[in-house]
């Protein structure tokens, strides 16, 4: 449910940004947004085989969507950095990136408070 929200709201977004002029790759943020939580494995059990799982699962995630599909540099980016500013090292680099990072956390704080 988190992926479809993040992707639902990610493409509202992006939409209304291409309505104002500002162009997006509608495609790539929605299948960057439905992968970047394809981490396949329960975050709540404690596993001594993978770091904090903030910092872990971008990573897990775009290795087993690469298993999966084809992906652009673009949706790559988005996977990777979806967690930024925990995971300095790696930099959203294009609005979709920015776009899923910020609906992310947003989708992520209404569940928290079960607004979402």
């Amino acid at each position: 449910r988190h992926v479809c929200s993040v992707a639902k709201g990610s493409y509202w977004f992006s939409t209304r940004l291409n309505h104002l002029g500002i162009k997006t790759d509608n495609l790539s943020l929605t299948r960057g947004a439905l992968l970047h939580d394809y981490f396949l494995y329960d975050l709540h059990i404690n596993d001594d085989s993978r770091p904090l799982h903030g910092f872990y699962h971008p990573i897990a995630a775009l290795r087993n969507a690469k298993k999966v599909a084809t992906l652009t540099k673009k949706e790559e980016n988005i996977i990777r950095t979806h967690m930024w500013p925990l995971s300095l090292r790696h930099i959203p680099l294009c609005r979709e990136a920015v776009i899923v990072c910020l609906f992310d956390k947003l989708c992520t704080i209404g569940e928290f408070f079960k607004v979402l």
